[in-house]
């Protein structure tokens, strides 16, 4: 276990049941103004780890609550831990000016 342990999950199976029962409560909403992509999710219940899959060329701008601990590798947001309404603002890299 101490080999895998930074890159695998333990737990029990209830804790496995109930991550599972909050992310399938999470509701999403996508929305585009030209190259700007907001990402609103509706979290009822508390959740560890869930990952956002995103479309290839999107950067993650802003995100609100500007307290939530995210992990983006450019096609996945991992929110470290998550609860309520939250919203994700990314920008179409093919669209951003350096």
């Amino acid at each position: 276990m101490a080999a895998v342990r930074d890159r695998a999950w333990f737990g029990s199976v209830g804790e496995f049941g109930r991550w599972w029962a909050a992310r399938n409560q999470v509701e999403v909403d996508v929305h585009q103004d030209g190259s700007r992509h907001t990402v609103a999710l509706d979290i009822p219940d508390k959740i560890a780890g869930l990952d956002v899959r995103i479309p290839s060329g999107w950067v993650l701008k802003q995100r609100d609550p500007v307290t939530l601990a995210v992990a983006s590798d450019g096609e996945h947001v991992i929110l470290k831990e998550a609860v309520g309404p939250v919203k994700l603002v990314f920008e179409s890299a093919s669209k951003i000016h350096h």
